[in-house]
């Protein structure tokens, strides 16, 4: 019954006035400082819009519903998840990549653009002519590669956005399944996770046989204390979080490894929009390329949007 904001300015804005302050400040709030790096009032409105699916009480009260089975609607909730693991999904394009003539160079990370020659030049000196070019690397790698000259405010604006790292401990357990659920969400700051999954449980297959894996997502700042830390204290740390939460897992772990992302997710502070105006505006002359996914386009969407 609070007085709806006509013009939500922040996070915070959005989900009070949706949510109230308890599910606010026990759930939502600290996640998000968890999540992004920055408070609630620092964060935009759009982060709230974009991720957070049931932000009002109405939303709230149709997803309760959704879940009987008078009102659930047909196939609604499903995902259709690759027998052989997420990677099929790329081994899929590499297929056909390869059979229309073309070739896959792993380990070449992008050194230049030359729009005039239409040439992509890569940090092992290899030199890549296009007609057209796909771009899924973040929007600051691309511009700082870019050999024409860019407007200052493009450079300006560049240089401000931000995303948020991601350390990725795996853990693969002797048993067939860990729990029914696909994931776990966790607020606290004495846990370094902020979700577990088991991505078994997002398939309708058994296999492995007698083997799940799960999969904690850590939150960091690229090149802080966290992102430099040893694998085995990763594993450790994860391992003492499952505990502290009860999900223990120390007697099944059969192996552990760590990924590092350091541009998974995009920082929507309270100025990104004005930003990303000046950058797409800009990104949308330049001849030859498109610009897809999350890092490119600086957007929160998943691979099933």
């Amino acid at each position: 019954f609070r007085k709806k904001n006509e013009n939500p300015r922040t996070f915070s804005d959005v989900l009070l006035y949706g949510l109230g302050k308890t599910i606010c400040t026990h759930f939502y709030f600290p996640y998000a400082k968890k999540l992004w790096g920055l408070g609630p009032d620092e964060l935009s409105a759009v982060q709230a819009q974009r991720r957070v699916a049931a932000n009002n009480i109405g939303k709230i009260i149709r997803k309760v519903l959704s879940v009987i089975p008078l009102f659930r609607k047909k196939g609604a909730g499903r995902f259709f998840y690759p027998r052989r693991g997420f990677c099929q999904i790329f081994y899929g394009f590499a297929e056909k990549i390869k059979k229309m003539g073309g070739r896959i160079l792993l380990s070449h990370a992008v050194k230049s653009i030359d729009p005039k020659a239409k040439r992509i030049t890569t940090m092992g000196d290899s030199s890549i002519p296009y007609d057209l070019a796909f771009s899924t690397i973040p929007i600051p790698d691309f511009i700082n590669a870019y050999k024409d000259k860019k407007p200052a405010d493009v450079r300006k604006a560049c240089n401000k956005i931000k995303y948020r790292g991601m350390l990725f401990c795996y853990l693969i357990l002797n048993t067939q399944q860990f729990t029914r659920y696909d994931a776990h969400y966790f607020p606290q700051e004495n846990v370094i996770f902020s979700r577990i999954s088991e991505p078994k449980n997002y398939s309708g297959s058994t296999l492995p046989e007698g083997l799940t894996g799960l999969c904690a997502e850590i939150p960091c700042e690229v090149g802080g204390k966290l992102w430099k830390t040893e694998p085995d204290k990763i594993k450790g740390l994860v391992i003492d979080g499952l505990k502290q939460v009860g999900l223990q897992v120390d007697r099944l772990v059969r192996e552990a490894f760590i990924k590092r992302i350091a541009n998974a997710y995009p920082s929507y502070d309270l100025d990104f929009e004005n930003r990303m105006q000046i950058i797409l505006t800009y990104l949308n002359t330049l001849p030859g390329i498109i610009f897809l996914g999350r890092q490119a386009l600086f957007v929160h969407d998943n691979i099933h949007h």
